[in-house]
């Protein structure tokens, strides 16, 4: 019996589902009585990497028909994770029915991963949900619970929900927002043009004594860009860089470059020579960055180099090629999120009679 119980507990830390399997059908030949305690650890085994939650759910249903076995809450909670893993959010709050109506008390790990999987669905409701009733049940999120909750927010472009989430949770001032925090609420903010509050996020991770990194000045940079400020996209951008705070990737360096194509901005040079350091970094700009500095310098009165324009064209054929159209259907098929920067490219090609 206790050797059993040893090997099943190690299948649980490894999550060696089928060595568990295996276990439980020897355990039964033998006659051997499972407790509570070797099919938690089998439960948990079958999480896995979520592609066999179905057997987790067959072993916590077993425990439920009583004697000699009956769930507890650590059963429930490793079918919980199993569930988050396999993606499967409605079942996971329907085991949270199913655990009160057996007088259980979820404890943090269930509903941290309760929390997970709504947000894994970016059901950001139902895992705002859960956090207040955590805090009902005198319970404290983790960190990595709120900031699910808050990613949930960020897929969903809801920038209102993020900042309002994050205010409360300082107020609360129970567990301190990290790095990751502030870079998920920047990034809602971002997808919506917000710059005014990306920018106070970024100098409030200062004040907090956190060090901004390059997602940090990436989400401000497409804030400020998308908003049509061309300007505080220079400050932020020369910030970043000059200051040695962090050091551009792509999605900094293109959402620069983007703010130099604006109109009125005339930064033509400035595209230019970003363009050059990408490629000194070995870093590659996508389609809409190439036609950013192509529109920089037409907006100047400036003719875009033949290199420029042929990156145009040799980013619009590879899009083509993985799309299966040709160039002269861009916004004719209506490519998903190609259409727009599709067009921009159509156009400065044409002025330019290619």
């Amino acid at each position: 019996m206790a050797a059993y119980s040893a090997l099943l507990s190690e299948c649980g830390r490894s999550r060696n589902w089928a060595q568990a399997w295996w276990l439980l059908a020897e355990m039964r030949r033998s006659r051997v009585r499972m407790d509570i305690v070797d099919c938690s650890a089998a439960i948990g085994a079958c999480a896995g990497d979520g592609r066999h939650w179905q057997l987790s759910l067959a072993l916590l249903f077993q425990s439920l028909r009583g004697q000699p076995l009956k769930a507890n809450v650590v059963s429930f909670g490793a079918a919980a994770a199993a569930l988050e893993r396999g993606r499967q959010w409605v079942l996971a709050l329907q085991l949270l029915g199913l655990m009160r109506a057996e007088a259980l008390s979820p404890d943090a790990m269930t509903f941290h991963a309760l929390v997970r999987a709504c947000s894994k669905e970016n059901e950001w409701k139902q895992a705002w949900a859960l956090l207040t009733d955590m805090r009902s049940a005198r319970l404290r999120p983790h960190l990595i619970a709120h900031n699910a909750a808050l990613g949930a927010c960020v897929a969903a472009h809801l920038w209102v929900q993020a900042l309002a989430h994050l205010a409360r949770w300082r107020q609360e001032a129970q567990v301190r927002p990290d790095a990751v925090t502030f870079n998920s609420v920047m990034a809602a903010c971002a997808a919506s043009h917000c710059w005014q509050q990306a920018l106070a996020l970024l100098r409030e991770q200062r004040l907090a004594q956190l060090q901004p990194d390059v997602a940090a000045y990436g989400a401000t940079l497409e804030a400020a860009a998308g908003a049509g400020l061309w300007e505080l996209s220079l400050f932020v951008f020369q910030e970043m860089r000059f200051e040695n705070i962090a050091v551009p990737d792509q999605l900094a360096f293109g959402a620069a470059i983007r703010a130099f194509g604006l109109r009125g901005a005339l930064r033509w040079r400035e595209a230019m020579v970003l363009l050059s350091d990408m490629a000194s970094q070995s870093l590659h700009p996508d389609l809409a960055t190439v036609v950013a500095a192509a529109a920089a310098c037409e907006g100047a009165g400036h003719a875009p180099s033949t290199l420029l324009l042929d990156g145009i064209r040799r980013r619009i054929a590879r899009r083509c090629d993985r799309l299966g159209g040709t160039p002269r259907l861009l916004h004719i098929r209506g490519f998903e999120g190609f259409s727009e920067e599709g067009a921009s490219a159509q156009r400065v090609l044409h002025r330019r009679a290619l």
